[in-house]
């Protein structure tokens, strides 16, 4: 499998049964990984999911079903987020599918992080957790950031609001980043002690 000394057709031929051994069957005893038809390549048997597959149901189903009807999926989708894609290890070719897995993983974050924050009964411990949880996948995320920033505001918790600035400068020195306009208007917004707009991004 490695592209500057890919295997020989026999070499693959071989792995992929002895993978298909491996895996085994469905309960009917259809090969989970059956062999291609009509030139077509491989794929997996339909019975094969991924907690990906489930997280991007929930979160789909979720964010259309709205606050009230949505929440229990969002965060259904965030308990199966166990560490991070590819357990920090990425090939080469996976790049663009975690770039795109930390992207769903933290918008879905954000959003029940406002919800949790912005509702008619606040949960901020429920927002907070939520937070950290997914700011321990992608530690970088100022959306994130800017959520912990309004969720603290919103607590009245001041030495976590410092807490949390000084993490984010922390983290822009660390990595050699310009923090976003928005960051920036969140942190002048939250030292100076004046209201946080609820439908800051």
């Amino acid at each position: 499998m490695d592209p500057v000394s890919p295997w020989s057709t026999r070499t693959l031929h071989s792995r992929l049964s002895e993978l298909r051994n491996e895996i085994g069957l469905t309960h009917d005893g259809n090969p989970l990984l059956p062999r291609p038809k009509n030139g077509a390549g491989y794929t997996f048997h339909r019975a094969v999911t991924s907690d990906w597959d489930h997280f991007q149901h929930l979160a789909t189903r979720g964010l259309a079903a709205g606050p009230q009807e949505g929440l229990a999926y969002l965060e259904s989708a965030m308990a199966l987020v166990r560490g991070k894609p590819f357990d920090g290890r990425t090939p080469p070719w996976a790049d663009p599918v975690v770039q795109e897995m930390l992207f769903q993983i933290t918008d879905t974050a954000h959003t029940l992080a406002r919800w949790h924050t912005d509702g008619d009964t606040p949960d901020l411990d429920a927002a907070r957790r939520i937070v950290f949880h997914a700011l321990d996948i992608e530690e970088t995320s100022e959306v994130l950031d800017r959520d912990l920033l309004h969720i603290e505001w919103a607590a009245n918790n001041p030495a976590a609001v410092r807490r949390t600035v000084a993490r984010l400068q922390q983290m822009a020195r660390a990595y050699d980043i310009i923090l976003d306009g928005l960051t920036e208007d969140a942190i002048h917004l939250v030292l100076s002690d004046r209201p946080f707009p609820v439908t800051a991004g």
